[in-house]
């Protein structure tokens, strides 16, 4: 097992956004259009234990929090060391890389809301977050689904 293979995180309202479909929008060239897949998220974590997580780690992404049944969709891996943001402070990119363009092309809702209306929210809402950089590295929703 990987380093940091039994780390659990959730990704209740963005899980969808780690398996954007790469065929959904091509730019002129026929590329994949590398917004649309989630490759960071933000946490409201204390320092030690954001300090356990490193550049190279893997980590379980679930759909939610495993204590209420959440399952296992994904094996990524930390392209980074996590390091710390003010939320008024986000560049404007992490729209994208938290996977909120695709969020919005599928018309998902968060907490009842757009995934622009959340994204204000959260941006103009004071505190310090932890980010975390990764890579899909293993989609393990088949095995959810064939786990009876």
């Amino acid at each position: 097992m990987a380093k940091g293979d039994g780390r659990i995180v959730s990704f209740a309202r963005t899980v969808d956004a780690l398996f954007a479909d790469p065929n959904l929008e091509t730019d002129p060239f026929g590329k994949r259009d590398p917004a649309l897949q989630k490759t960071e998220t933000r946490r409201y974590w204390k320092d030690s234990y954001a300090r356990q997580f490193k550049k190279g780690d893997q980590i379980q992404a679930y759909d939610r929090n495993s204590r209420a049944g959440g399952k296992r969709m994904a094996l990524l891996r930390l392209t980074q060391d996590p390091y710390q943001e003010s939320l008024r402070g986000m560049p404007g990119n992490a729209w994208y890389r938290e996977g909120f363009e695709y969020l919005q092309q599928m018309g998902a809702k968060m907490n009842g809301l757009t995934p622009s209306e959340f994204w204000e929210k959260w941006r103009q809402s004071d505190g310090v977050v932890w980010v975390i950089c990764f890579e899909l590295i293993k989609d393990c929703r088949e095995k959810v689904l064939t786990d009876g």
